[in-house]
């Protein structure tokens, strides 16, 4: 279990936020996080095939302790990739049965827009967009050790999409935001915490929501998620 000292304010706003169940959420807090990832059905190398699977996600895997990735060459060609179990339940609100026009818009090092290529059908294509300041280089590694060719990856502000008016069926936004969700696997986050970081978040995140309204085909589908507890970040957006 870890020995976390979270910052008094955050401690506060999270005991008035979740009343009664603020207890059992700063003592999760302080768990080791479970490892899970997700094998690439196009490079089934049978590695990983026994160990607990995820029920949301058919090639979610739970391990038992986290490996030395970093030495395995099957994550270097794309075989697995390391990614949150929680993370990998967005795609049940998409229909893949169907061809469809998929932006991802701000994509971080390809987890999620490798899910999304999973499951899409070959005539589908996917825009995995990463917002500038983050390492575009990564993403585009990170698609191609994966494998599919249905995919355009780029580095743009959202406001440089809106030549693509009403042409997405689905956009996703994995908000940019104040990484709360983060506090029991990198500790620095903690420390780089402060009370206003959610208003400036929310600020860009509400731009960004903006520009991708427009974005969307009629009837299509928007897909908001962040890595974050405040009300700011998520219910107030």
């Amino acid at each position: 279990m870890h020995t976390l000292k979270f910052p008094e304010a955050f401690i506060k706003r999270m005991k008035i936020q979740l009343g009664d169940e603020a207890e059992d959420f700063f003592k999760s807090l302080k768990e080791e996080p479970a490892v899970s990832l997700r094998v690439n059905p196009a490079k089934n190398t049978g590695e990983y095939e026994n160990e607990e699977n995820i029920p949301w996600c058919k090639f979610g895997k739970y391990l038992n302790k986290k490996p030395e990735f970093v030495f395995d060459p099957i994550i270097h060609a794309g075989g697995y990739f390391v990614q949150d179990a929680s993370s990998m339940f967005f795609h049940k609100a998409i229909n893949f049965s169907k061809d469809i026009r998929v932006l991802e818009l701000s994509a971080s090092k390809g987890d999620n827009s490798t899910l999304l290529l999973s499951l899409m059908t070959e005539n589908s294509i996917l825009f995995s967009n990463r917002l500038p300041g983050g390492k575009a280089s990564i993403l585009a590694e990170n698609i191609i050790k994966w494998g599919n060719a249905n995919v355009i990856v780029s580095s743009n502000y959202s406001s440089a999409f809106k030549n693509f008016a009403a042409y997405f069926d689905v956009i996703l936004i994995d908000a940019p935001s104040s990484l709360e969700g983060f506090f029991r696997k990198k500790t620095r986050t903690i420390e780089k915490w402060a009370t206003n970081k959610a208003f400036q978040f929310s600020v860009n995140q509400k731009n960004i929501l903006d520009d991708a309204i427009s974005l969307l085909k009629k009837d299509g589908i928007l897909i908001y998620t962040t890595q974050t507890y405040s009300l700011e970040e998520n219910e107030q957006i």
